[in-house]
């Protein structure tokens, strides 16, 4: 059960804490992520060592339009693709998958590739399942792309055509 019922859109709710620093009693506020009652500046995920994180990703990650920074790192347990929803994250400015299991994996979503933030792609050391790039990405003048990371992969395919198009891109 989710603090706020059976709909938890993204799987996020925060507490904050409304009390005085210097007193002794804290007053918790729970609520649901949400940039409507709370707005959010600056929002990073980064999961990491012993999280523990199994089974795909969720199809509502792309909920997190805040999101500046992904980090998920030692997950073995990941199964499947990125979500092609990650193209709604409009705030994304870097993404870094760097060793994770042997079942994740696939086409890095082209959704990705229009986010007119996201400056970094990091995909190094996962194990197993091949990664390759799309073939079909469509990528706009203000794409902000600068760097690209794909080290100790099973990475397949070609690269395609639409990389030339990165004119931020630094090699």
């Amino acid at each position: 059960n989710f603090p706020f019922g059976d709909f938890d859109p993204v799987g996020v709710f925060c507490i904050i804490d409304k009390g005085e620093f210097s007193s002794p009693i804290s007053i918790h506020e729970e609520f649901l992520l949400n940039d409507e009652n709370y707005p959010l500046r600056y929002l990073e995920l980064n999961f990491r060592i012993d999280n523990d994180l199994n089974g795909p990703l969720p199809l509502e990650i792309g909920h997190l339009i805040d999101c500046k920074a992904i980090g998920l790192e030692n997950h073995l347990r990941l199964t499947g693709p990125l979500p092609q929803t990650m193209g709604n994250m409009t705030s994304l400015f870097s993404m870094a998958l760097i060793l994770n299991g042997p079942d994740f994996g696939g086409e890095i979503p082209s959704s990705l590739f229009q986010l007119k933030n996201l400056k970094y792609i990091t995909i190094e050391y996962n194990l197993g399942k091949e990664w390759s790039l799309p073939s079909n990405a469509q990528v706009g003048d203000d794409t902000q792309l600068e760097q690209i990371v794909l080290v100790r992969n099973n990475f397949a395919g070609i690269i395609p055509p639409w990389i030339a198009k990165l004119e931020q891109l630094q090699t």
